[in-house]
């Protein structure tokens, strides 16, 4: 791969993060559902023979069923499972890595303390107004993202160096902050969603999770080459 190539695929995980960012942040206006619709990002998804693939599906074939009441549904979907107005054994499914890390149950616990001194560390600061500790599911995608954009500007700077220790970066950060208990997340989750919408994103955020060590893996090979 030439660096034209490093960095397209760069841009393309940058997006996917932000997608995923927001869709775990709070329920989705109308304008943004119509330009899900309009951009035909599941769709295309489709189109890769990848993991993705079943809740790409669900996702479009949600989306096409749309009608005057699918703002209102997805929005109660989101309120029931991520702000956790519905539990299950007790439990809820709001995104805090502290809630389900080591066995959480209460928010701002060990792994906030990690997630803050990371972030500290790194320039990174949860937007301004907002009351949500920093261990929360979204903003550790806009992190993962704008490490992307990091590793953008090392390529073009021609620091191939500082493009793969941002790359490890955040390979570790996933493993230790995403991937450590995203799956237990899942499982409580799926059980509390009631639309296929919701189904199929928590699906695609798993398998693009999955995807991401072979592919920082992949880069950081041909930046090296």
């Amino acid at each position: 791969m030439n660096n034209d190539e490093i960095i397209g695929m760069l841009e393309e995980r940058g997006g996917t993060y932000r997608l995923l960012a927001r869709l775990f942040f709070k329920p989705l206006t109308q304008e943004e559902i119509d330009a899900l619709v309009v951009s035909g990002f599941a769709e295309a998804a489709q189109a890769d023979s990848g993991a993705c693939d079943d809740g790409c599906s669900d996702i479009a074939r949600y989306l096409r069923r749309r009608n005057t009441g699918t703002r209102e549904e997805l929005a109660c979907d989101f309120t029931s499972a991520f702000y956790g107005t519905i539990t299950v054994e007790g439990r809820t499914a709001m995104p805090y890595e502290s809630l389900f890390r080591f066995g959480g149950t209460q928010l701002m616990g060990l792994p906030q303390g990690e997630v803050y001194r990371e972030f500290k560390a790194n320039r990174v600061r949860v937007p301004a107004g907002l009351d949500v500790p920093e261990d929360h599911l979204s903003f550790m995608f806009d992190y993962l993202a704008l490490l992307c954009d990091r590793a953008i500007e090392c390529v073009r700077c021609g620091d191939v160096s500082g493009a793969v220790e941002v790359l490890d970066k955040q390979r570790n950060f996933l493993a230790e902050h995403v991937a450590s208990w995203y799956a237990d997340f899942q499982t409580l989750a799926t059980r509390i969603v009631q639309t296929r919408f919701y189904r199929g994103v928590l699906k695609m955020t798993s398998a693009f999770i999955g995807g991401e060590p072979g592919d920082i893996d992949f880069l950081c090979k041909e930046l090296a080459a």
